[in-house]
């Protein structure tokens, strides 16, 4: 699984490299320029996952995310579950996992 992990060093060092100090107005100068900076931690893994491309079943119209196509195997339904609750989070939505026990 080290593949998954190498893309979230990248991701990471990415961010890391935008790392700064300022004031206030500094940072909405940042934010006018560039909306994405503002993002909160789910938007971010959201949009992560999908900068590497998603592929739609065009008969079941479900999506397989590649950002795991070469690490996890078998599990696109639960992915695609996951996906669907950082993308609600993502858009602001007050989300949670529906539990399966009492």
């Amino acid at each position: 699984m080290g593949d998954v992990f190498e893309k979230l060093d990248a991701h990471v060092a990415r961010y890391k490299s935008e790392e700064w100090q300022g004031t206030l107005r500094d940072y909405l100068s940042i934010v006018r320029a560039n909306p994405a900076a503002s993002q909160l931690a789910h938007a971010r893994i959201y949009e992560m996952v999908r900068s590497h491309g998603v592929e739609t079943d065009p008969v079941l119209g479900t999506e397989k995310y590649l950002f795991f196509q070469n690490d996890l195997f078998g599990i696109d339904e639960a992915l695609a579950q996951i996906m669907e609750y950082f993308k609600a989070a993502a858009l602001g939505s007050d989300v949670g996992f529906a539990s399966s026990g009492p």
